[in-house]
């Protein structure tokens, strides 16, 4: 889960990203996954969480961690992707695409 109080002035603001958590995640392991995510804005700042073994809902409740400046003229979105660990590649689960504004 993406936190802000991101509401798009004209002068740019500083932006947060935090990891919670995820619930009912689709089994790629059998009946379980071994799920972490990544949370990436402007290609350069990303946040990976741990990896949460045999599990469809991980909570990884990561501390808040400054992603860059943002403003009305130029933001960029923030794209999540979750993945299934495994030892010969990870697996994608999915991903969603939010900018700044819509939360």
């Amino acid at each position: 889960m993406l936190t802000s109080t991101c509401s798009l002035p004209d002068s740019p603001i500083d932006v947060r990203g935090q990891v919670l958590g995820a619930r009912n995640v689709i089994a790629r392991d059998g009946d379980t996954s071994d799920p972490y995510c990544k949370i990436k804005y402007k290609k350069i700042n990303t946040i990976k969480s741990d990896v949460v073994k045999k599990t469809l809902n991980p909570s990884w409740e990561l501390p808040v961690v400054e992603m860059g400046k943002v403003d009305a003229a130029g933001y960029k979105a923030f794209m999540i992707k979750l993945w299934d660990e495994d030892m010969l590649g990870d697996d994608f689960i999915g991903a969603v695409k939010l900018r700044p504004g819509m939360f």
